[in-house]
């Protein structure tokens, strides 16, 4: 998971799930420029300032297999409105101990009543958020592959 860590930020991918219930999502790195430039929000408004973060061919891909998801929701990140009782570990990909999220599925499944352990992980990257529940440890590897740079992705920028 250090490869995780690594980048500056990760934008999403993509997101597949097979029959033997193994969630794999995909993610490409966002690469902070050394240059920087104004950001304007509106006519009236400009900020920065900032460097832009962006998809390259220099960008790692990396893929997440959760084995075993027994339930899964990707939210579009402007639409999350917030998680007052999350508590996380981890950076991009958290293993969280509380949430509203596991509140919902101890609520509205019968996972709760499984004999065996299972865990809530949070994938956060620029555009969605993915909650996975699973029992067991997540795997990430590093891909073999260029990511599509005629993608048009979120505009980001970073401060420092």
């Amino acid at each position: 998971m250090e490869i995780l860590s690594s980048a500056h930020t990760w934008f999403f991918d993509s997101i597949h799930f097979d029959l033997e219930g193994t969630l794999n999502i995909e993610l490409v790195e966002g690469i902070k420029s050394n240059e920087k430039e104004l950001v304007e929000v509106d006519e009236n408004t400009t900020l920065g300032p900032y460097h832009p973060v962006n998809v390259s061919e220099k960008s790692k891909m990396v893929s997440i297999q959760f084995p075993e998801t027994m339930t899964y929701s990707v939210t579009n990140e402007s639409y999350d409105i917030g998680d007052e009782k999350l508590e996380k570990e981890g950076k991009v990909l958290f293993k969280c101990s509380k949430s509203n999220y596991l509140e919902h599925i101890a609520s509205s499944t019968s996972i709760k009543d499984l004999e065996e352990e299972f865990s809530h992980y949070l994938v956060w990257t620029e555009d969605y958020l993915i909650n996975v529940v699973t029992n067991e440890k997540p795997i990430v590897k590093l891909l073999n592959k260029k990511p599509n740079i005629n993608i048009e992705r979120t505009s980001t920028y970073a401060a420092i």
